[in-house]
């Protein structure tokens, strides 16, 4: 289960910089670090510390679950998407709104 966490972070912190339009020197400008640390969660050498986790989710607009690949099901059984899920959503209310 770890290795899985560890992935979905690498492969979420790379999806969402790109998303977002920064590069990982642009990034780790934003978050006070260097480049070489970003390309490192990305390639999953190591991890970020629970306090990055929040300010990587605070600058994309995640939450924690979502940079975990966790899917959160409420108590009043609304669903919570993330990753892929989210991007479609977002890309088709864009579309949406062009019409």
């Amino acid at each position: 289960m770890e290795n899985k966490i560890r992935e979905n972070i690498k492969n979420n912190i790379a999806r969402y910089r790109k998303m977002n339009g920064y590069t990982q020197k642009e990034l780790a400008d934003i978050l006070g670090t260097k480049n070489s640390t970003i390309s490192n969660w990305e390639q999953g050498a190591n991890s970020p510390d629970i306090e990055m986790i929040f300010k990587l989710c605070q600058l994309f607009g995640i939450s924690v679950a979502e940079m975990y690949g966790c899917d959160t099901v409420k108590a009043d059984h609304s669903l919570t998407v993330n990753g892929i899920e989210r991007e479609i959503i977002l890309a088709y209310r864009k579309a949406d709104d062009l019409s």
